[in-house]
């Protein structure tokens, strides 16, 4: 199966050429790599203790993040992050750690009010069915 895989990884034409499934194989790649990650999320969140909501604020700071660089644009999602993780930690350390939450989303309205397309300006294009 390891060869089936790189040889799908490689050329997929070639592989169907081959008589090799490369629908098949990406399928059980992406099954065997899902239940390692599972059993891997499993036993870590045995260790630490998780919740469900463990990771859903680190979640919404990269939405944040997101909204405030722009979509489609890896520049201005960089430059988003330096500005919305540079505000909260100095609030945190200018202010108080309760803050830094109020932080990101008044820099999010301040975005979505000023500047909504990000940091890069950039309009989606639209798709007339």
């Amino acid at each position: 199966m390891g060869k089936h895989i790189r040889a799908v990884s490689n050329n997929p034409e070639l592989c169907k050429l081959y008589g090799i499934d490369s629908d098949k194989v990406i399928l059980m790649a992406t099954v065997v790599s899902s239940a390692l990650a599972a059993i891997a999320g499993i036993l870590i969140a045995l260790d630490v203790d998780m919740t469900p909501t463990f990771g859903f604020n680190y979640f919404l700071y990269g939405v944040v993040a997101m909204i405030i660089g722009g979509v489609g644009s890896y520049r201005g999602l960089i430059f988003g992050s330096l500005l919305l993780a540079s505000a909260q930690h100095l609030a945190a350390y200018y202010i108080d750690t309760k803050w830094i939450d109020a932080v990101a989303y008044m820099i999010l309205i301040l975005f979505l009010i000023w500047k909504p397309l990000g940091f890069s300006g950039l309009r989606l294009k639209k798709i007339d069915i």
